[in-house]
């Protein structure tokens, strides 16, 4: 659904703290190999429609991964964190096709994995589509 990654990729864009603590950037899918930390990936990980007699929704859940590469200490990837939450946690998507309904996180895990730092998080995205385009 690219209109959705436009939405998300715009929303990060917009964001001043959010670009500040990602200054590896924000891509979609998969980040280069050479890639320099701290930075996000975000991928869609699930679409369902939800139709009924009178809306055309879609249920999407979208994973963004933030990495750093700190050794010793978490504080930037919470501070990442932090930044994702007030980009993200319940915010209004701009879409030209769909309206946002709602942003909500579902679910957030931490770990480290050889010497760098992730947090996954996963939100709960629905749209539904525009009157003028059904």
């Amino acid at each position: 659904m690219t209109e959705l990654e436009t939405a998300l990729w715009n929303k990060y864009n917009a964001s001043v703290a959010l670009k500040a603590a990602l200054s590896g950037g924000f891509h979609n899918t998969e980040a280069k190999q050479n890639a320099v930390m701290p930075f996000g990936v975000f991928q869609i990980i699930s679409d369902v429609p939800r139709a009924t007699f009178s809306e055309d929704q879609e249920s999407v859940l979208v994973q963004i991964k933030l990495f750093s590469a700190e050794k010793y200490s978490s504080a930037e990837l919470n501070d990442m964190f932090d930044a994702l939450k007030g980009t993200f946690d319940y915010t209004t998507l701009t879409l030209t096709d769909y309206v946002s309904v709602s942003c909500r996180r579902v679910s957030a895990i931490k770990s480290k994995i050889e010497d760098v730092w992730q947090y996954t998080v996963t939100y709960l995205i629905l749209i539904e589509k525009n009157v003028s385009v059904r």
